[in-house]
């Protein structure tokens, strides 16, 4: 729906989730979500969680989807990396479904002990049919 399903499957190819932790210890799928949380029982360090951040119009004929992807680490360099790979996955490249560009933002530090580096990137996707 708006796009999410096409972003979660883009976002889930191994040369992206190879950079994931596992949710927790006993599930052990990539820690990689469409929500504005991370799920509490999830001990993963290294995660990616996206959301659509922007209003959709109706009224368009053809709507781009913007959505926001949190790629976070426990250091600035892990957080880096899962941006960066993300962005050279899906910058200018076409996924089922319709076209990716992509912006990767300046990293946001922790806020306090128990937060993590996130290095957030602006995904926009245009379907290729309404």
């Amino acid at each position: 729906m708006l796009g999410s399903t096409e972003i979660y499957n883009a976002l889930n190819v191994t040369v992206i989730t190879s950079l994931l932790d596992a949710r927790n210890t006993k599930d052990t799928k990539p820690a990689l979500i469409n929500d504005k949380v991370i799920p509490s029982a999830w001990t993963a360090k290294k995660t990616i969680n996206f959301y659509l951040n922007a209003p959709v119009s109706f009224s368009r004929e053809i709507q781009d989807y913007i959505y926001s992807a949190n790629c976070r680490g426990s250091s600035q360099y892990d957080s880096q990396q899962i941006a960066y790979t993300v962005a050279t996955e899906l910058s200018r490249k076409f996924i089922t479904g319709g076209y990716c560009k992509v912006k990767v933002l300046p990293t946001i530090n922790p806020q306090d002990s128990t937060d993590n580096y996130n290095t957030q990137v602006e995904i926009t996707f245009s379907p290729t049919s309404i």
